[in-house]
């Protein structure tokens, strides 16, 4: 053996030697769960199984017995030696060679092949052995027996063949020959026939004799000479180009046996003339498509000439040189009237006017183009044609002509209505300009004011009772809602009735509406008859300094005394302000009292120029302050007025555990050009420093209005 491996160790190999040492085993025999041992010539006897993972190499195998190659299909042997034996089945018609899906490639037999069936490529071949020796001997080439490829005869058809006697040159003149012998036939000679089925030799003479009692056409017949006579009974048929008359003044008579009525037709000269005998008869010109039976009776007319005269055409007319028709002219794409002021076109129905290029229609004055009427894009275009030419809708109103509308073409198309224009759906307006600007102009050419009116009607009587808070009218602006990819109701402006008409007038009020993005608009802003404004929902702003509300006209009564300088309230404001402490000196100069940080804060309302302000200080803490005592922060500065007219002085109100009980009336005064108050007490014949009076945890109330610019 060779290339044997092993994973065991040498301790386990020792243990094996020394087992096998101590069991009795014969040389070239295998005992059972012991060892093996070869004899002097290296051979053993009575191995039983095998099993290899490496590769076994032997000068010469000798396998005894029934030996199994593979357990599994997909093993594979693969022998690149010759087999130098025969290669014999185990049992009779029980193994195959290759299977349908796995096929040998090619065999090589140099012998007998012995085989009880044959299947050629799927197709079982049941022909018997003698069948097949008949081939034996054939000397046709592959390509001549191809020619049977595809033969769909069967055997029956094919046996007819045997026995036959032709020759091969007899056949092929059978095959569609086109050679001729030239050959001169007698009475004697014969022509093949099939005779119900049978094929037979006939002679000519049989021939003769059917043909001169059967035979009623000659269509290969040019010349029968000349016929003083010719009777015939059936229809005369004609294959060739021409079918002639030839005489002097030749003329064809029809004549019908049953009415003696006759029709003709003559050639006189260069004149074709056809007539019929009746006074009363039509000529019909007709297409016979069937080509079968009469064309009276078959025939689709195409014209019809009346015993009056008159034609009748089943189709077009065409004449390239013209028609003339009275006194109409009709050549190519014109009709001309030559005389005449008027054309007339009557129809019973409809008249319908179709053309190409849009359906274009152009109207002349002489050769004057001024309109054209056409389709554009599926839509009506009526064209004024000459430069700034306006295009006018006029009619009759009670007898006279008025011009409805007038399209001024000069003025890019402005549009002037003669009366009223009244619309029941939606009005659309667009603009191009740069500012998308659309102009509503209610024009008036005499003295008096121009109104644009807006009147509820019910377009019979144009009146319409109104009753108290019914809507009048209404002027809507719509936005674009995305969610629903439409137009939807952003703002409008409502009229509606207050009460009952009288004297001429319908009282009413108008509102100013807006929609949010939640809720939809409702009445913002009303003005009503009276004068009385209403604002709801929001409030009113003043969007421009110095702006606001005016009461100029308030003054009734005047004022006793005095002058006015402005009636325009133009400010209102609510809010907070934080204050400061300061006195004249101390411990800690000016800082010498703290503010409290949780009292610092007052109120004020400012109402045009008048501050007013309100609060609750404290001073929480002091320093050995003096002299007088300071609140600065004012939220507004006091502004300068004649005489000190804006010196205004406040109440105050202080208390404390802090504060000296000598404390006299307390005061507070501002001056002009600042924001601070001083706070003073009074001694009863002047105004006395308060610092020093002053105590830790002292209140300080103040109360009271200044003027601001």
């Amino acid at each position: 053996m060779a290339n044997y491996s092993s994973s065991h160790s040498g301790a386990e190999i020792d243990s094996a030697v020394g087992r096998l040492k101590s069991t009795a085993v014969t040389a070239g025999t295998v005992v059972a769960s012991s060892g093996v041992c070869v004899d002097s010539n290296k051979d053993i006897t009575g191995f039983r199984n095998i099993t290899l993972t490496g590769q076994l190499t032997a000068a010469t195998i000798s396998l005894t017995g029934d030996t199994d190659i593979g357990d599994a299909v997909g093993d594979t042997v693969t022998i690149t030696a010759q087999v130098d034996s025969n290669v014999v089945p185990s049992a009779d018609n029980t193994y195959d060679l290759g299977s349908s899906t796995k096929e040998w490639k090619d065999i090589y037999i140099d012998g007998t092949a012995y085989l009880d069936a044959i299947n050629f490529n799927g197709t079982a071949i049941t022909s018997t052995a003698a069948e097949l020796n008949i081939l034996d001997g054939v000397t046709s080439t592959a390509a001549e027996l191809n020619i049977l490829d595809g033969v769909t005869s069967t055997a029956a058809e094919i046996n007819i063949l045997d026995g036959v006697t032709s020759t091969a040159t007899e056949l092929n003149i059978m095959d569609g020959g086109t050679s001729a012998t030239s050959t001169t036939l007698a009475d004697a000679d014969r022509v093949v026939v099939n005779d119900g089925g049978t094929m037979k030799q006939v002679a000519l003479t049989d021939f003769e004799t059917y043909f001169e009692s059967a035979l009623d056409t000659l269509s290969n017949v040019t010349s029968v000479g000349t016929l003083t006579s010719l009777g015939i009974s059936g229809a005369i048929t004609s294959t060739g180009e021409k079918l002639q008359i030839t005489h002097a003044t030749p003329w064809v008579c029809l004549v019908d046996s049953d009415t003696s009525n006759s029709g003709a037709i003559e050639q006189s000269g260069t004149n074709l003339y056809l007539s019929t005998s009746s006074s009363t008869g039509n000529i019909y010109f007709k297409n016979n498509n069937s080509n079968s039976g009469r064309p009276s009776v078959n025939g689709d007319t195409l014209l019809t000439i009346s015993d009056g005269g008159d034609a009748t055409f089943a189709g077009l007319v065409t004449a390239d040189a013209g028609i003339d028709i009275d006194n109409f002219n009709i050549d190519g794409t014109t009709i001309a009237l030559s005389s005449g002021d008027q054309m007339t076109l009557d129809s019973a129905g409809r008249i319908d006017l179709s053309a190409d290029d849009n359906g274009e229609i152009r109207l002349y004055d002489g050769s004057s183009m001024y309109a054209i009427i056409s389709d554009d894009d599926d839509r009506l275009k009526i064209k004024s044609v000459i430069q700034d030419k306006d295009l006018i809708i006029a009619g009759n109103d009670g007898g006279t002509e008025i011009s409805a509308v007038t399209f001024d073409m000069s003025a890019g198309g402005n549009a002037t209505f003669a009366g009223a224009v009244k619309v029941e759906g939606d009005f659309t307006s667009s603009s191009s300009n740069a500012y998308n600007n659309h102009t509503f102009e209610a024009y008036h050419a005499g003295v008096g004011t121009n109104s644009l009116v807006f009147r509820k009607s019910n377009h019979a009587s144009n009146i319409v009772e109104t009753d108290d808070n019914q809507v009048l009218g209404m002027i809507h602006f719509q936005g674009v809602d995305t969610v629903a990819s439409g137009f939807v109701d952003s703002a409008s402006i409502i009229a509606r009735q207050q009460g009952d008409s009288a004297s001429g007038r319908a009282p009413a009020s108008l509102s100013l509406s807006a929609s949010s993005q939640t809720a939809f608009h409702t009445s913002q802003l009303v003005l009503h008859q009276g004068g009385d404004v209403e604002v709801h929902g929001g409030n009113l702003t003043i969007g421009t300094a110095g702006k606001g509300i005016s009461f100029s006209s308030t003054q009734i009564p005047a004022q006793s005394a005095g002058s006015g300088s402005s009636n325009l309230l133009d400010d209102y404001e609510e809010g907070t302000f934080n204050i400061l402490y300061k006195t004249g000196g101390g411990g800690s100069g000016e800082d010498s009292v703290t503010t409290h940080g949780s009292l610092d804060t007052m109120s004020y309302t400012k109402i045009g120029r008048v501050v007013y302000i309100t609060g609750r200080t404290n001073i929480s803490a002091i320093d050995s302050p003096t002299g007088g005592l300071t609140l600065t922060g004012l939220p507004f500065t006091v502004t300068a007025l004649t005489e000190d007219a804006e010196r205004s002085f406040f109440t105050i109100h202080m208390g404390g555990a802090g504060l000296d009980s000598t404390a006299n009336v307390i005061q507070g005064s501002v001056d002009s050009g600042g924001t601070t108050m001083a706070i003073t007490e009074f001694t009863g014949t002047s105004a006395g420093h308060l610092a020093e009076k002053l105590g830790a945890d002292t209140d300080i109330g103040i109360s009271g209005c200044y003027v601001t610019a």
